[in-house]
């Protein structure tokens, strides 16, 4: 992960620029350890894996079902998220596991890597992994959340269904109204 950096050398000169570390904390390490007293660490967000993309439902749903059955069946979280990178296929849920994959082999929890990508797990989903990580039923608590983002997604899908009419007949009305009031008025004026 790549970190920018503000910080002061010995003889009180800023100095700027970025460094490469596991987290926020290995990098305010490094930086003690090469003499400077860092004054602001934040972290490099990659453009193409934070914004603008958005992963399908049903990826959601068949990821979160097959972590369940693997933790389920006793395989390490680490190796069921390795074996699970290479099966989406939008290729940005695909970069966002990896992502999260190598977040966990570092030690990171799979809340906390879940947490990094709120375009593709919301928060309610990032708690219910936490609680479930804590409570030692992650196993349980995704097929819950496969559950959920299922039952979201129809409910999306009933209410996109149920605004079709409305929105149709608000067309209708306004071609009608413009019809009349351009194309029948005039030619019924007496001028």
């Amino acid at each position: 992960m790549q970190f920018t950096y503000k910080a002061l050398r010995k003889d009180n000169s800023s100095i700027s620029g970025t460094i490469e570390a596991s987290d926020r904390e290995a990098a305010v390490n490094a930086l003690a350890h090469q003499g400077l007293h860092p004054l602001l660490v934040t972290a490099v967000e990659t453009s193409r894996l934070k914004h603008g993309h958005k992963v399908k439902t049903a990826d959601m749903v068949i990821f979160t079902r097959q972590l369940s059955t693997m933790i389920s069946a006793g395989v390490p979280l680490a190796r069921g998220l390795s074996t699970l990178q290479d099966s989406p296929n939008t290729p940005y849920f695909r970069e966002v596991l990896t992502k999260i994959t190598k977040d966990v082999e570092g030690g990171t929890s799979l809340g906390d890597s879940f947490a990094k990508f709120p375009n593709v797990f919301d928060e309610v989903y990032v708690n219910m992994v936490k609680a479930g990580e804590e409570g030692g039923i992650l196993d349980e608590i995704l097929k819950r959340l496969a559950s959920q983002v299922e039952l979201n997604a129809s409910m999306k899908k009933k209410i996109k269904g149920a605004m079709t009419y409305p929105v149709v007949i608000l067309c209708i009305t306004i071609m009608a109204f413009f019809g009349i009031m351009f194309v029948l008025m005039p030619k019924s004026l007496p001028f």
